[in-house]
């Protein structure tokens, strides 16, 4: 494992620790490289439900929603959770 993988599982791992407070939930985690829409889209597509984070809005006009989550809600095969990150 390289250090960037081995950096990766640990964000993954410190971002999934608050699922164990709900052990009847089973959570899949995998640490995936690519274009991150496209990731995500191809890993709904074997998923019962996808849940990505939304940054606070910048302060413009236009999307709310960054460019990633709004390919994601238009592509993604099963149900999308959007959460807002505090």
């Amino acid at each position: 494992m390289t250090e960037e993988q081995r950096l990766h599982a640990q964000l993954l791992n410190h971002a999934a620790r608050p699922i164990a407070d709900y052990p009847r939930v089973h959570v899949d985690t995998e640490v995936i490289s690519g274009p991150a829409a496209a990731t995500l889209v191809d890993a709904s597509s074997h998923a019962t439900m996808l849940v990505v984070p939304r940054h606070p809005p910048a302060e413009r006009l236009g999307l709310r929603l960054g460019s990633i989550v709004h390919a994601v809600l238009h592509h993604a095969p099963c149900p999308v959770a959007v959460v807002p990150i505090v």
